[in-house]
């Protein structure tokens, strides 16, 4: 049971904060796309394509996913978090290249423009192992009561604000040379 909730938990945050990123993205299309223009990306067709297509996914595999937990599907489950992983992996490679080759360019994430950092990375590449985890992990999520959805869900909104601002804190205190 308890490693069901855990799961819960985990999966929530993956999934919520794809949908969140994604709604951030469709909200504020254009900072997205400047993010782009900063990392020197492209032509402008090619960045809305990107744009709208890393947009799509998001808000896609996001719903599928959190549709997946709520009812309990497994087989959509495992697609939905496979997919979650790749997109995550993707996004820690880019964030990557960003410190490596753009320092100070901002990644795009959620649609804010805060630079790329080593902890942007880090986060993304801790949400794609997470996702991808839990494709092979043999429990079953999504089976609880209500209320016990409603509390991994609280669970995963609080762990979520605190990984958001995980990068931030890094950044901040290693320029304060702590």
């Amino acid at each position: 049971m308890a490693a069901a909730f855990v799961g819960e938990v985990a999966l929530l945050l993956v999934f919520g904060t794809l949908l969140v990123c994604g709604a951030a993205h469709l909200a504020h299309p254009r900072r997205f796309q400047g993010a782009l223009v900063a990392a020197d990306i492209g032509s402008p067709v090619t960045r809305r394509a990107i744009s709208f297509l890393v947009t799509a996914a998001e808000l896609a595999v996001g719903g599928a996913g959190l549709s997946a937990v709520a009812l309990g599907r497994m087989a959509g489950l495992h697609a939905a978090a496979l997919a979650a992983g790749l997109l995550y992996g993707a996004f820690a490679g880019y964030a990557g290249l960003l410190v490596y080759r753009h320092p100070g360019a901002p990644c795009g994430c959620s649609g804010n423009l805060e630079p790329a950092t080593v902890g942007t990375v880090a986060r993304a590449t801790a949400l794609s192992l997470v996702a991808t985890s839990m494709v092979a992990a043999p429990g079953r999520v999504g089976t609880g009561s209500p209320r016990h959805l409603a509390l991994a869900l609280l669970c995963a909104i609080g762990l979520g604000l605190a990984l958001w601002q995980a990068p931030a804190a890094s950044a901040t205190s290693l320029m304060a040379g702590r």
